[in-house]
Parts: structure tokens; sequence; C-alpha cells
């Protein structure tokens, strides 16, 4: 069983924001060469694996968020939205 952090999840989030970065640039970029009349195809091909790679990056967040949720709940603490309430029982 693999056994996250916190410190994990916040690097997922930075991944993800920067391949955000990276696609918004590529795609610049295509658009670029595109008014220049330009060939696209390689700018388009990185487009689809900067594109791959960000789906790659959210799923290893959610698997991340998963595993620290079910440790938070294994512990008997809670978490989500009603993590910070006080408890009615």
């Amino acid at each position: 069983m693999t056994h996250y952090t916190r410190a994990d999840l916040d690097m997922a989030d930075r991944h993800i924001a920067q391949g955000e970065r990276h696609i918004v640039q590529q795609e610049q970029l295509v658009t670029s060469l595109r008014l220049k009349q330009l060939p696209t195809a390689a700018a388009e091909a990185q487009l689809v694996t900067l594109n791959a790679t960000l789906v790659q990056h959210r799923t290893h967040r959610a698997a991340i968020a998963e595993a620290l949720d079910a440790a938070l709940n294994a512990t008997g603490r809670r978490s989500g939205p009603d993590a910070n309430l006080p408890s009615c029982t």
C-alpha cells in the first residue's frame, strides 16, 4: 500500500497547474504558426502529448486524494466540507 502525504497532493496540484500553463502556451504556439502559415503538425502532436499527460496528472491527484481521505477515515478523523464542524454524537 502506498502512503501519501499532503505534500504529495500539493505536488500533484503544482504539476496540474504547470501542465495547464504548458497547454495554454502550446495552443498559443499552434495559433501563431497557423497565422504565419507555417507547419503545425509537430506543435499539434506535442499538444496531444501535453493533454494526455495532464489527464495522467489529474488521475494521479485523484488517487492521492482518495488515499489520503481513506487514511483520515481509518483514523476516525473526518474529512470533506464538514471536517471542522463539531460532532453531534
